[in-house]
């Protein structure tokens, strides 16, 4: 999700059965959260994206590892975007040299962190208040660019419905 000049991220789609219901959960394993209802139910993706298109962030909660202590490995060849290797970097403790090519470090990973201080967020929150959007990187979900559904056997439909129900629902 996200615009590859601003911010993307991804996220798995896990489908659940919910009081006899399907549903596809958003879990993020980078900053260990998912989304439901306000009342704490399952919020379906399909709804979610439902709910964003409505500015209706409000009734969205984020549950999310308030902690966000982990162990990271880093790799000297990491050839990832520099400004973001500085923002990660920023955010470790305790390294220790595990072989001549990897670091083993405690990091925070919270989404605080990329909201407030991550180079590219300011940018990012005004490209979303200039398409129509509140300022919050929540709204990222609803520019999905890709869902790699082949793996995990999911309809091939996935992007095409959640475009679609963006489409239909959006306040204009």
């Amino acid at each position: 999700m996200g615009k590859s000049e601003y911010l993307t991220h991804v996220v798995n789609l896990v489908e659940i059965q919910d009081k006899g219901q399907k549903k596809l959960l958003i879990e993020d394993a980078y900053f260990n959260m998912t989304y439901t209802a306000q009342n704490g139910t399952p919020l379906d993706y399909f709804a979610f994206l439902k709910l964003l298109s409505q500015l209706k962030d409000n009734q969205i909660r984020v549950v999310k590892d308030d902690d966000g202590e982990r162990s990271c490995l880093l790799c000297k060849d990491y050839s990832s975007d520099p400004v973001f290797m500085a923002f990660i970097k920023r955010n470790l403790s305790k390294c220790i040299q595990t072989s001549a090519d990897r670091t083993k470090c405690n990091c925070k990973v919270i989404l605080d962190a990329l909201v407030n201080d991550h180079p590219s967020s300011a940018k990012t929150k005004q490209f979303l208040a200039k398409a129509g959007h509140k300022p919050n990187l929540i709204y990222l979900y609803l520019y999905p660019f890709s869902i790699n559904n082949e793996k995990a056997g999911l309809r091939k439909d996935l992007l095409n419905r959640a475009q679609s129900v963006i489409k239909n629902h959006t306040n204009t």
